[in-house]
């Protein structure tokens, strides 16, 4: 029989960046054997293609299209889910505060959308395994394939700007 999880959540919210702090737990850098520091884990997100792709789709749709969920920790919010979006985040920012990007006032993504995870540890592991190792029902290799040919196809997209408006990288 299935155990079923409980948590609750305070969402969504608004949250100012500088309240969110990446998950040193994180299990995409178990195998390291340590625990990183903050700048440690931003900079091997950032070295990830995923991370260039998804800024480009960020800056393009002017806004960051899923939420965070995050823990409360102190006065900080750990971001549980949402790691990637929020190291992205922070380099637009940077980019923005520097004058590279132009077109965005200073506090555009001074905020960014959470879900606050309440319940015990326990509650939120299992939430978040239902979200990575559940993970959502995604179309058949088939039915991704045709979709991808129809935008060539039907509307003369390129592959590479299919990939690049879908958010896929090369290899994928």
């Amino acid at each position: 029989m299935s155990q079923k999880f409980n948590h609750t959540s305070k969402g969504p919210v608004d949250l100012e960046v500088k309240e969110l702090v990446l998950d040193k737990a994180n299990i995409r850098f178990g195998h390291l054997g340590t625990k990183l520091a903050e700048s440690e884990i931003q900079d091997h997100l950032w070295e990830e293609e995923d991370c260039r792709v998804l800024y480009k789709q960020i800056v393009r749709d002017r806004q960051v299209l899923m939420p965070l969920y995050v823990v409360k920790d102190g006065k900080k919010f750990v971001a549980r889910d949402g790691n990637r979006r929020l190291t992205t985040i922070r380099k637009i920012n940077e980019d923005i505060s520097s004058g590279k990007l132009k077109d965005f006032k200073k506090e555009h993504f001074g905020k960014l959308r959470c879900f606050v995870l309440e319940g015990t540890d326990k509650d939120v592991e299992l939430f978040l395994g239902s979200i990575h190792v559940a993970g959502p029902k995604e179309w058949a290799t088939a039915n991704k394939a045709m979709h991808v040919y129809n935008l060539v196809e039907d509307h003369k997209m390129q592959f590479s700007e299919v990939g690049e408006e879908l958010g896929m990288t090369k290899g994928r």
